[in-house]
């Protein structure tokens, strides 16, 4: 935790007050785990690629997170299309993928938890 807020000090003001900002409501019964671990799988991926255009590599990629649970793949896809450009901040900020993710609240703040906390 205190590397995420350290990481959210240091990035500028509009990446701060843009993974700040309230996510969209998901349905009841929304996989959690789904959505943290392919969230941290892709930024791992856009880190080590090194990519010019990340935020284009991970609108592509948002299927591979999704496509797995099909009855809320809507939900999924819209929930990540509205947070890949804060997302994309925060990759080319290098704070790490379970940083990135819980900061646009994709991951729980506190991994004992089994969903994000959702302000």
């Amino acid at each position: 935790m205190r590397c995420l807020i350290l990481a959210l000090t240091i990035l500028s003001p509009k990446m701060v007050s843009a993974a700040a900002s309230t996510p969209i409501p998901l349905p009841v019964g929304f996989n959690w785990d789904m959505l943290c671990n392919g969230c941290m799988k892709l930024v791992k991926m856009a880190e080590e690629l090194a990519l010019q255009d990340v935020e284009d590599y991970l609108r592509e990629m948002i299927d591979t997170v999704c496509i797995p649970s099909l009855v809320l793949y809507p939900s999924c896809t819209k929930y990540f299309k509205e947070h890949v450009h804060q997302l994309a901040d925060l990759v080319r900020a290098k704070i790490g993928p379970r940083q990135a993710c819980q900061a646009v609240h994709m991951c729980p703040q506190d991994p004992t938890t089994r969903k994000p906390t959702l302000h």
